[in-house]
């Protein structure tokens, strides 16, 4: 376990990083538009990497390991395919949602001109529910990692997290938001090829153990010469040769007779 002081320490320098990568970005044109969806700005990757950074934050180290604690391997499965499944559904209709709203800035725009202001304002409130839940889910996460890793007071982890995310994305919008999730998903990326790398390898010594650990070691002159001698005092060869047989009965005559009879 870490010491709070290390633990507070690491925090604090990657609140900072990420901070300074915020604050960076710069406001452009200053344009609305641009600060709060990034129109027409932003790459392929970059939107894949904040996909992969959103999706995979600190909750992901709680909720699957239970749903496999409790449920088993299905229940992963399950999991997996219900977090991605909504990603792969976007990336199919996401060109027919900006042919009909070119101009649209969320989902609830597309939702009201192709359903109506009645289905609208049910996905604003699901939508409304489900971000303070994943909010609260985020934040208890780094909150508990912390008090697990280090034994710090997990308030003061999820203070930090939720005021430096709240500055920098107040600042910069989208965009900047957009620019730390792409440098916490090559971190993420890079930490996950260590943790498979040193995994395998573990998985590796165990599986195929060292034959040099279940030979005997080797014997010296002396070890050899005791040896030799209680052998030849504790076991000295037996005679395999076989005891003399008995010289064959005789038929009785008796015997004999009835047979022949």
């Amino acid at each position: 376990m870490l010491g709070n002081g290390i633990a507070l320490a690491t925090i604090a320098a990657a609140l900072a990083l990420f901070a300074w990568v915020g604050f960076r970005t710069s406001r452009g044109t200053g344009d609305l538009e641009e600060y709060l969806v990034a129109r027409n700005s932003q790459g392929s990757v970059t939107l894949g990497l904040s996909f992969l950074a959103t999706g995979m934050g600190g909750w992901i180290l709680f909720a699957p390991p239970e749903v496999g604690a409790f449920v088993g391997l299905v229940g992963v499965l399950g999991y997996a395919l219900g977090t991605a499944a909504p990603i792969l559904a976007f990336a199919l209709l996401g060109r027919r949602m900006r042919r009909i709203v070119p101009e649209g800035h969320t989902l609830t725009e597309f939702v009201g001109a192709r359903f109506g202001r009645l289905v609208q304002s049910y996905v604003i409130g699901i939508a409304i529910l489900y971000m303070f839940i994943f909010l609260v889910a985020e934040l208890t996460a780094v909150g508990g990692i912390t008090a697990i890793l280090s034994g710090a007071d997990r308030r003061i982890a999820i203070i930090a997290v939720a005021a430096v995310t709240l500055a920098y994305t107040t600042y910069g919008g989208l965009p900047a938001s957009l620019r730390t999730d792409r440098w916490q998903a090559w971190l993420l990326l890079a930490l996950l090829t260590i943790g498979a790398v040193a995994a395998l390898g573990g998985l590796s010594a165990s599986k195929w153990p060292s034959h040099s650990s279940s030979r005997s070691p080797p014997r010296t002159s002396s070890t050899r010469a005791t040896g030799s001698a209680s052998g030849q005092r504790a076991t000295r060869p037996r005679s395999t040769a076989a005891p003399p047989s008995a010289s064959p009965r005789p038929f009785p005559s008796w015997r004999s007779s009835a047979c022949s009879g």
